[in-house]
């Protein structure tokens, strides 16, 4: 596991701030979905990166990074927009797709029983459900075949995605913004993927829940590595609870 960071300028000299990660589960690595502790097939919960990490950590599987995963309706009972699967059970496997919220319930990111990533529309989920091991609901796909499919939605904002290359090497990336920064569009994210040799990518959740989790290989603690947006009121970096996330673990 590789973990970056980067200042980069992108359009109309916006300053970045990005975090990548980069794991090659071909190496004794598993990349699962992690869940809160209290969430049931019928009762969603919301926990911090931190403390999922804590709770999946154990000394012959350690946690070794987070990100944030799919979007959730936030009306109670909350639930996560698309589909989840996790260590080979079905926890939902239903959409909950709001046309006011056109950027949300749009994709899946999956892990396949051989450990292969893959990234497809929602349309596509019935067809494939039951080979995903892993599995959570995304939003608008960056890449495909290599390619920036074009999308009319250019706000700048904090964001998560993730995405992998063709021989199965994942890519996982924050970007900070609202406080110094305002984040990058999809096009931006498009163009760092491709330039780490990305074949598919999507983005996840953002805003105040787009953060990432590493393990310091000295101390062995898992902290957050990003300034995530929350409060936007003053300076930010308070960790926001969210429904799921990706976990790079052990095997």
């Amino acid at each position: 596991v590789d973990y970056y960071q980067m200042g980069l300028i992108t359009d109309v000299d916006q300053r970045q701030n990005i975090y990548l990660i980069k794991t090659d589960p071909s190496k004794g690595l598993d990349v699962r979905v992690a869940l809160p502790s209290t969430t049931t097939s019928s009762s969603w919960r919301r926990q911090t990166l931190s403390v999922m990490a804590a709770d999946m950590n154990t000394s012959s599987k350690p946690v070794y990074a987070m990100i944030n995963g799919d979007f959730w309706n936030t009306t109670p009972p909350i639930h996560p927009r698309g589909p989840v699967h996790c260590a080979g059970k079905v926890f939902s496997s239903v959409w909950d797709y709001n046309p006011e919220q056109s950027q949300q319930g749009l994709s899946f990111v999956g892990v396949l029983e051989n450990g292969k990533m893959m990234i497809a529309p929602r349309s596509e989920y019935s067809e494939m459900k039951s080979g995903l091991k892993e599995c959570s609901g995304a939003g608008f796909i960056l890449l495909e075949d290599g390619e920036f499919p074009g999308s009319n939605y250019t706000s700048r904002d904090p964001r998560t995605a993730i995405g992998y290359t063709s021989d199965n090497i994942i890519w996982m990336l924050t970007v900070d913004g609202r406080h110094g920064t305002k984040g990058m569009t999809y096009e931006e994210m498009a163009s760092v993927f491709q330039g780490l040799g990305c074949m598919s990518a999507a983005n996840l959740d953002g805003g105040g829940s787009a953060q990432m989790l590493v393990r310091n290989p000295h101390t062995k603690k898992c902290t957050i590595c990003n300034w995530p947006s929350d409060p936007t009121e003053g300076k930010g970096g308070q960790e926001r609870a969210v429904i799921n996330g990706w976990a790079i673990v052990k095997k």
